[in-house]
C-alpha cells in the first residue's frame, strides 16, 4: 500500500469507502425489509388460515346441522319407512332388481342416474322412490353433497340419491362392508339420537375409487332406532373453501392434511387431484397434527421454500392439519427489489465515487505532483525551479510556501557555501603567495650565506694549500736531517 501513488489510491479509497457504506446500509435495509416482510406475511397467513379454519368448521357444523335436521324431519323418517318396506318386499332379489332398474337399465348416463325419478317396474319401492327422491335430489343439489344414503337397521342401503354400485347393497355383510360407508353405518347405528359418526377420506370403489368421506347419524322413531341417514361429503365444496385466492398472491395456497400426511383437499396448482395422492410430510403438518399452531420458513411438499402458517383442526375425533403457505420468493419480492435497488445504487455510488475521486485526485494530486517534481528538482540542485501554487489558501498553498522557504534556505545556503568557498580559495591563495614569498626570501638569504661560505671555503682552501707546501718542505728537511744522522752514526 505504501508504494501506491495517491492519484490511484485516492479515487480507489473514496470508491471503497462509499461502496462499503452503501453495502452496509443496503444489507441492513435488506435484512430489515426482509424481516418486516416476513412478519407482515406471517400475519397475513395466520389471518388467512384462521379464516379458512373458521369457514371450514362452520361448513362442517352446517353439515352436522343438516344431518340432525333431516334425521328429525318427518319426511325423511317417512321416506325410510316406505322405502324400507318397498325394499323388503323384493325379498332376496332386492339388490339385483333395484340395481337393474335404477343403474343398469337407467336411461340416464353414468353421473346422471339421479335424474331418474322412478323406474317403470310398478313396484312399491318405485312408488316410494317417486315420492321422496325429488326431495332428496333437490336437497343434495342445494347443499352440494356427493350422495345421500338411507339404511335400515340391518345395514341395507335402501336408498341413495346418486345411484352408484353401493345402492341396494348391505354394508354389514356385503361387498362394501369394510369401506368408509360400512364403518360409518356401524358407528351411527350404535349411537344415540343426535350423535354424529364420521369417517375420514379414503378411496371408495363404488365412486370409481375417488376419495370419499362419510358422516351419519341414527334415525329414531318413537325412541327406537329405525335406521341411519348418511351423507357422502362434498369434495368440491371443501375445495371451494380451501382454494380461495384472496390474499394469497400468485403462489399462496391453503390445504388440509390428514393424519396419514396425505392431502384432504386439492392443491390449487395441480391439474390432477391431490386428495390422498400428495404426501405432505413437513414440519408444519407434524406440529399441527400434534395440536400446535404457528408459523415458520420451511420447504413445502414441492421442495420449494415457503412461509408457512399452520393450525390444528379436529372434527368428530379426527385430527387434521390446515396449512397456509406462500412461496418465499414471492413473499420476499419487495425485499428482493430493495436488495436489487441497493446493488444498483452501490454500483452507481462506486462509479460516482471513482469519478469524484478522479476529480479530487486531479484537484489535489496534480498540484502535489507538481510540488513533488519541484522539490525533486530542488533536491537535485536546480534552485532556479519556480515553486507553483504559493498563492493558494489551502493546505497545498501552505505546502508550496513551505517549499519556497526551503528553496530560499537552499539558495542562501548555496550563497553562503559559495562565499565560504571563495574565502577559502582566497585564503589559500594568500597563503600560497605568502609561502612563495617566504621561500624566495629564504632562498635569497640562504644564497648569500652559501656565497659567504663558498668564499670562506676558497680562502681556507688557499691557506690549506700554503700549509701543505710548508709541510712538504718540512718533511723534506726532516728526511735530510735523518739521513745525515744515520750517516754520522755510520761514521762513528
Amino acid at each position: 500500500m505504501k508504494s501506491i501513488k495517491i492519484k490511484f489510491a485516492l479515487p480507489v479509497g473514496i470508491a471503497l469507502i462509499a461502496a462499503t457504506a452503501s453495502i452496509v446500509v443496503g444489507v441492513l435495509s435488506y435484512v430489515s425489509a426482509r424481516d418486516a416482510v416476513h412478519e407482515e406475511s406471517f400475519q397475513k397467513l395466520q389471518a388467512v388460515v384462521a379464516a379458512r379454519k373458521s369457514e371450514f368448521e362452520r361448513y362442517l357444523g352446517m353439515i352436522q346441522q343438516d344431518l340432525r335436521f333431516q334425521a328429525e324431519n318427518p319426511a325423511a323418517l317417512s321416506a325410510l319407512k316406505e322405502l324400507d318396506a318397498g325394499y323388503n318386499s323384493l325379498g332376496s332379489q332386492a339388490e339385483r332388481l333395484l340395481q337393474d332398474a335404477y343403474i343398469t337399465n337407467n336411461r340416464f348416463p353414468p353421473g346422471e342416474k339421479h335424474k331418474l325419478d322412478a323406474a317403470d317396474d310398478g313396484s312399491g319401492y318405485s312408488t316410494a322412490h317417486r315420492k321422496y327422491h325429488p326431495f332428496f335430489r333437490s336437497f343434495l343439489t342445494e347443499r352440494s353433497y356427493y350422495d345421500i344414503f338411507l339404511f335400515d337397521t340391518a345395514g341395507n342401503v335402501v336408498y341413495t340419491t346418486f345411484k352408484e354400485l353401493d345402492f341396494a347393497t348391505n354394508v354389514q355383510n356385503g361387498e362394501w362392508k369394510d369401506t368408509g360407508l360400512g364403518n360409518v353405518f356401524r358407528r351411527a347405528i350404535a349411537g344415540r339420537a343426535g350423535e354424529i359418526a364420521f369417517t375420514d377420506f379414503a378411496p371408495y370403489a363404488p365412486s370409481a375409487n375417488v376419495p370419499a368421506s362419510f358422516i351419519a347419524t341414527p334415525l329414531f322413531v318413537n325412541g327406537t332406532v329405525a335406521g341411519v341417514l348418511a351423507f357422502q361429503m362434498p369434495i368440491g365444496k371443501i375445495n371451494e373453501i380451501m382454494q380461495q385466492t384472496e390474499g394469497m398472491g400468485e403462489t399462496g395456497e391453503t390445504y388440509i392434511v390428514g393424519q396419514d400426511m396425505l392431502m384432504r383437499s386439492d392443491s390449487r396448482f395441480s391439474k390432477e387431484s391431490t386428495i390422498l395422492n400428495q404426501k405432505v410430510n413437513t414440519a408444519s403438518v407434524e406440529l399441527a397434527l400434534k395440536g400446535g399452531s404457528g408459523v415458520g420458513v420451511i420447504d413445502d411438499y414441492r421442495g420449494v421454500p415457503v412461509l408457512s402458517a399452520y393450525v390444528p383442526v379436529e372434527f368428530n375425533g379426527t385430527n387434521f392439519a390446515m396449512i397456509a403457505e406462500i412461496d418465499l420468493s414471492e413473499a420476499e419480492a419487495e425485499a428482493i427489489n430493495i436488495r436489487n435497488s441497493v446493488v444498483i445504487v452501490t454500483i452507481a455510488t462506486a462509479i460516482a465515487s471513482i469519478l469524484i475521486g478522479l476529480l479530487a485526485a486531479r484537484y489535489l494530486v496534480g498540484p502535489i505532483s507538481r510540488l513533488t517534481s519541484t522539490m525533486v528538482a530542488i533536491a537535485r540542485g536546480d534552485l532556479s525551479a519556480r515553486i507553483p501554487h504559493t498563492d493558494r489558501g489551502d493546505e497545498i498553498g501552505e505546502m508550496a510556501r513551505t517549499v519556497e522557504v526551503f528553496k530560499r534556505n537552499a539558495v542562501e545556503k548555496e550563497r553562503m557555501t559559495a562565499e565560504q568557498k571563495e574565502q577559502e580559495q582566497r585564503a589559500a591563495r594568500d597563503k600560497r603567495e605568502s609561502s612563495i614569498a617566504l621561500a624566495n626570501q629564504f632562498e635569497s638569504e640562504v644564497g648569500s650565506i652559501v656565497k659567504s661560505v663558498a668564499s670562506a671555503a676558497a680562502a681556507m682552501q688557499t691557506s690549506a694549500s700554503s700549509l701543505s707546501s710548508i709541510a712538504d718542505a718540512t718533511s723534506s728537511q726532516a728526511t735530510t736531517v735523518s739521513a745525515a744522522s744515520e750517516q754520522a752514526s755510520v761514521n762513528v
